[in-house]
């Protein structure tokens, strides 16, 4: 079924690769002048030198939107495809932008997928996308970087085998099903911080990813983008792999620049925590194999994993993952046994205990964890029984996941819904403006979410994102 898919997107790309875009130039000159687009606006709007392009109309497909960043160097190296759960098209290039212009790619965050889109839509969407990137940018299919973030990092995974993408990246997600076979002849970067809950499997990974084009980074940090530090160990990774397969030109320059910035590291990396110093000696020589000498970082993994540190974090790992399971499958069976508020309070209770005893730090972050991943266990049934005006459910819900994370956007949220399903409004903007106090971004959700078209004509909610 999919070599039979493959063979129909192949004669799709090559009959969509003529007469249907402008040349690279004219979008590039964006850069210097203005140019108008067709965007979500009813009239075109003038972008100016260095802006986010959002809501552009994908000329293969007008049914595909996507948000375009180029960089300000004369040459496009290649372009990085960005897939956000949450259909936060214009987010990771917010974030991103300097990287771009510091390597010379162009950016691109789909609008087509979100956590709730099917497959049939995401390949469809990508499909346009793809061939957006070949033709307008002028581009080859071996300069896409596609990945994203949480459940976009899998349906990457997927994306990429179907369309033959050969740099992948995954933010926050274990592998899909059949995840190894997906990435087994690609470059695959799978990165995932430290109070994420998909942390204990990411790192699993390691044992299971041992080509030399996967690589498994573990940095310190939540279930987010990571930071632009952090991502640009992606972004250089991407652009030493395809000076490594010739796609682009060797750039010595840049080499020697990524290269001597790590070796002065070296004496910090020293007083990381064990599994941000394994994974910067892994990235070292995964980094720079066939581009500069690797035997420094080699010496100084096979000395720290011959550490009585090391052993004792070893050992020490092994019974925090196993803490983690027990505690994630006891929240799990919670929910498939409709266990009442109390039992929910109690447990949370006993967790907080845990977390307060915990006999090393490898443990009381393992417990940590699992409060994040109780957080999303209650924002998917608390979604689950809005959509289906259960008010009882919601109320359970929502009062677990405010007790475990107090301070997530999504709480004020899921309450400005609740008082609109009771008519609430006034109380309803109270809880968008705390949704924007803690930090909400995604004005697309807000702005066509049918449980806010009764505040369209509040002057609050028409400036709520200014």
């Amino acid at each position: 079924m999919r070599t039979s898919i493959i063979v129909i997107i192949s004669i799709l790309l090559l009959n969509s690769c003529t007469n249907q875009f402008e040349p690279k130039a004219n979008i590039v000159e964006a850069k210097t002048s203005t140019i108008s687009l067709n965007s979500d606006n009813s009239e075109p709007t003038d972008i100016k030198s260095n802006d986010i392009l959002e809501g552009v109309v994908c000329k293969y497909d007008n049914k595909t939107k996507y948000s375009l960043y180029i960089p300000t160097s004369d040459t496009l190296k290649g372009c990085i495809v960005f897939l956000d759960p949450q259909g936060e098209a214009a987010l990771p290039l917010r974030f991103y932008s300097p990287i771009a212009d510091e390597l010379g790619f162009a950016l691109i965050g789909c609008e087509f997928f979100s956590n709730q889109s099917t497959y049939d839509e995401s390949q469809a969407g990508f499909n346009a996308i793809l061939n957006e990137a070949i033709t307008e940018l002028n581009l080859s299919k071996n300069q896409i970087i596609l990945g994203g973030f949480s459940g976009g990092g899998k349906v990457a995974a997927w994306l990429a085998f179907d369309y033959a993408i050969t740099q992948i990246f995954s933010i926050g997600s274990g592998l899909p099903t059949n995840g190894k076979e997906l990435v087994q002849d690609r470059n695959y970067y799978i990165f995932c911080g430290h109070k994420d809950f998909n942390f204990k499997d990411v790192k699993q990974l390691k044992n299971d990813l041992t080509s030399k084009d996967h690589f498994v980074g573990l940095f310190e940090g939540k279930h987010e983008w990571p930071s632009v530090q952090d991502f640009k160990n992606i972004a250089y990774w991407g652009y030493f792999n395809l000076m490594k397969a010739n796609t682009i030109a060797k750039d010595q320059a840049l080499i020697d620049k990524v290269y001597n910035e790590m070796n002065v590291n070296l004496a910090q990396i020293e007083n990381m925590k064990a599994y941000v110093k394994l994974s910067n000696y892994n990235y070292g020589i995964s980094l720079f194999d066939e581009l500069a000498p690797i035997d420094i970082f080699k010496t100084l993994k096979t000395d720290f994993k011959e550490s009585r540190s090391y052993a004792v974090y070893t050992k020490q790992s092994i019974v925090a993952n196993y803490t983690e399971g027990v505690w994630q499958n006891k929240f799990t069976q919670g929910i498939t046994d409709q266990q009442d508020l109390l039992w929910w309070y109690e447990q949370l209770r006993l967790l907080e205990n845990e977390i307060s005893s915990a006999p090393n730090l490898n443990t009381k972050e393992a417990l940590i964890r699992v409060q994040k991943f109780v957080s999303l266990l209650c924002f998917i049934q608390t979604e689950l029984a809005i959509n289906k005006n259960d008010q009882f459910k919601t109320n359970q819900f929502l009062s677990v996941f405010e007790k475990v994370d107090s301070e997530n956007a999504d709480v004020p949220y899921f309450k400005a819904i609740l008082e609109m399903q009771n008519g609430n409004s006034t109380q309803a903007m109270t809880y968008l403006n705390e949704m924007m106090l803690k930090g909400f971004t995604n004005e697309k959700k807000i702005r066509e979410s049918k449980w806010f078209t009764g505040l369209n004509s509040d002057p609050q909610f028409r400036e709520l994102f200014n």
